[in-house]
Parts: C-alpha cells; structure tokens; sequence
C-alpha cells in the first residue's frame, strides 16, 4: 500500500464551515492534499497498467522468476504451474505407483521415486521439434539423478541428466522411460557444475535441429548433436539409486518455442 486516507468524519466544507455535534473539519487545503496524494496513486496505478506494460500473470503459487541468461528464444510456450491446478498440464508416470509420489506444494513440484523407481512428469499437447527449456531443480534427499527430456516419441528421449552429489552432467538417448533401458551418450558424464546435496540448480537447454546445448550460470557447459532430431514431447524425470530413493523438487519450469 502506497496511501492511505481515513475518509472518517470528513465532510466536503470550506474550512470556516462546523459539521453538526462541533466537530472540526480539516481545512480545505489539507481535503485538497489528500485527494491530490488518491490522484497520484491512481494514476500511477493506471500507468503501471498501461497496454504493453502489463506483467505476465502468474498462476497462484508460482515462484523462481528471477532472470537467467537464456539463449535466444521464441515466445513462451509453456509455464509450470507449481499449485495444485498445474496437475491439469501435466501427465504423471510412476514407476512403482504403490511408492512413488508426486506433490504439488505451491511452490515446487515434489517428485518422489522409490529405490530402484523413477517418476516422470511431462508436458501435455506440446510436442515442439525445437525449443528452449528453462528450469529449475532442488534436491531434498535420497540418492539419484534428474533429467529434462524432451523429443520424447515413440520409447525414444532425449536427456539432459544431472547427477546434483557429484555435479555430473550427461546428454543421452534413452529409449524408454526405465533406468535400465538403453541409453546412447552424447556428452559426458563431466563434473560440469558445482555439486551439492541441497542447492536448487537452474539449467537452460537448447535444441535447435541437431544442434543441443546446455547452459549454466550464462554459460555453456554441455554440448551435442542429435543425430536423427524429430518432434516430441517434454518432462522432468527422477530416477532413484538402485537401493536409496531419491526426492527432487522442481521449482520452475519454462518452455520457449526456438
């Protein structure tokens, strides 16, 4: 709040002018500065507010919106919705459906695969060939890896893996969603960021043909060639050791067309 006027007990007289009961009435030039201090506010309120100065409307419980140095990019194609109504965008694939969780906390997405397990959540009716992919991670326990898939079709994905205890990262193929599936190496594994056990790591991914990089802290530490690059669609996955779960919380995630 900007201002504030208290309207009680003010009448619109002139300063040598009594309400009933002898009450005083401030003086008009004390009514004019207040009504001049509502215009101001108003009217910044309205320039704030003007055609092409309006902020982007977030979903309620969306946070992480501080800057990153993308690569250029298109228009904004899809923006995770961190409440409980994001679930609406999302398709949820669970590996041990008994065990594994997915929680929509407001803030983050809390991805939960049992040991052994991965969860996957995925974008629905997008499919881009080429894109730019902003997001962020925090682990919060257990032991693992995340990834960011995308060009994912026909049990065939493209992935941007993290190892966040050892900082660890590798683009892969991998033709199916299981940890023991086969897997084709483009890059790495390479220590290409700082490890840790509990800091939110943000990454941006771009895929343009068969052109992959992979950007971190405005710099590239990851590069490769997709050798037959084809459309698909695009997740977050979680893959647990194979005897500790893993608990990773995804708290931003933007998709741009190329």
């Amino acid at each position: 709040r900007a201002y504030s006027v208290d309207w009680r007990g003010m009448d619109y007289l002139s300063a040598r002018d009594k309400p009933a009961g002898g009450v005083s009435v401030p003086s008009r030039r004390l009514l004019i500065a207040g009504l001049v201090a509502v215009a101001i506010v108003v009217v910044a309120g309205l320039a704030f507010l003007r055609p092409g100065a309006q902020p982007v409307e977030r979903p309620s419980g969306q946070v992480n919106t501080s800057p990153i140095a993308l690569p250029p990019h298109g228009p904004l194609l899809f923006e995770a919705n961190l409440s409980a109504l994001g679930a609406q965008r999302l398709q949820i694939v669970l590996g041990n459906p008994t065990l594994d969780h997915v929680r929509f906390l407001g803030d983050a997405i809390e991805l939960e695969a049992s040991a052994a397990s991965w969860v996957s959540v995925s974008v629905a009716s997008l499919a881009p060939d080429d894109l730019v992919a902003d997001f962020a991670v925090t682990p919060v326990s257990g032991q693992g890896s995340y990834a960011l898939w995308f060009r994912g079709a026909q049990g065939r994905q493209l992935q941007v893996q993290v190892a966040p205890q050892t900082g660890e990262l590798t683009v892969q193929i991998a033709r199916s969603f299981e940890t023991s599936g086969v897997l084709e190496r483009l890059f790495g594994p390479s220590s290409r960021i700082p490890p840790s056990r509990d800091a939110e790591r943000r990454l941006a991914v771009s895929a343009r043909g068969r052109d992959i990089s992979v950007v971190f802290n405005g710099g590239e530490v990851a590069k490769a060639t997709d050798p037959a690059p084809q459309g698909g669609s695009v997740g977050l996955l979680a893959s647990a050791a194979v005897d500790r779960p893993i608990v990773v919380r995804l708290t931003a995630l933007r998709i741009y067309g190329p």
